[in-house]
């Protein structure tokens, strides 16, 4: 387990020197270890490109293996920890940043009152971080919009995302822009928690801003300092109030981001996860028909100003 926990390692980080480096190993003990393997499998697994490890077309069949190996190890570890008189005492879960907080919370007091003693970890991701959470067994349920193969996945929300800056801002005195204008000014994106280093940013803006949660995307954005694609749910006050306006985009003024749940497959059939998925469910329910009452009422809203307004004498 050791030698394929290297091995991941060597791949994840870069090198061998890196992953010495966040294994808190000497580097001659990783490469002992990389060579006492491939001397195993009589094989080699990767292969020197100048000064860069690459993996042999051996070791690219074997990395997704040896990730669900490793996975499941800790699983079992985690399972184990968990267990006590066949309930968990603990359910760790990985949480999209795009997930409305006030959805989280509703769900979170569900669950309390189902199961007062069961503790919830939560851990709040981008992108790939929840993928990466379930691959690697350190969580038992996940939200995103990108999630791996192996677990039991069904619809939770879609996310709406608006184009906003400040309402002072430049964007917002030029009427319909398109996107060769927005290239012109910084964009501020939320860097990917895990280690696939995706991006929420859109990729043709070469002023970009990468920060690390929404908070600190929106109070860039609410100090006039650049533009962002955030959740509606986010700046829908703001705008309200007059601080915050949508881009005055020709296309694309919006657009959503479809999530999913995962539950690990070890632990569907405890009871704890599955009144947990059960509430989850619930609260994207009634989120996703708030969503659709609220556009249907915009629409009629919309339909109402465009409304030609008859004269009588």
């Amino acid at each position: 387990m050791e030698q394929w926990k290297v091995f991941v390692a060597i791949v994840e980080h870069g090198g061998s020197v890196q992953a010495a480096d966040k294994m808190y190993k000497s580097q001659s003990a990783i490469s002992h270890s990389l060579k006492k393997m491939e001397s195993t499998l009589k094989h080699s697994l990767f292969t020197v490109e100048g000064r860069k490890l690459t993996l042999t077309p051996l070791g690219k069949l074997l990395l997704p293996k040896a990730k669900s190996l490793l996975g499941q190890a800790t699983q079992m570890e985690v399972l184990s920890n968990q267990y006590r008189d066949g309930m968990l005492n603990e359910i760790a879960i990985a949480v999209d940043v795009l997930v409305p907080i006030d959805l989280l919370q509703d769900a979170l007091d569900r669950l309390a009152q189902c199961h007062p003693g069961l503790n919830i970890r939560v851990f709040e991701t981008a992108l790939s971080g929840t993928k990466q959470y379930l691959e690697e067994g350190e969580v038992q349920f996940g939200i995103a919009s990108t999630l791996p193969t192996g677990h039991n996945l069904e619809p939770f929300i879609s996310v709406p995302l608006v184009c906003v800056s400040h309402i002072d801002h430049p964007l917002q005195q030029m009427g319909k822009i398109n996107y060769e204008t927005l290239k012109q000014y910084f964009q501020v994106v939320i860097r990917d928690s895990g280690k696939q280093a995706l991006d929420t940013g859109w990729l043709g803006a070469p002023k970009r801003w990468t920060v690390t949660n929404i908070s600190t995307s929106l109070h860039l954005v609410l100090e006039g300092k650049c533009f962002a694609w955030l959740p509606e749910h986010s700046v829908s006050q703001y705008i309200k109030e007059g601080k915050l306006a949508p881009v005055p985009l020709v296309h694309g003024k919006k657009r959503g981001v479809f999530l999913q749940m995962a539950v690990s497959g070890k632990y569907s059939l405890f009871k704890e996860v599955q009144d947990m998925v059960s509430i989850f469910r619930d609260v994207g329910a009634k989120y996703q028909l708030e969503q659709e009452l609220n556009e249907e009422l915009d629409s009629s809203k919309q339909a109402l100003t465009n409304e030609p307004i008859g004269v009588t004498e």
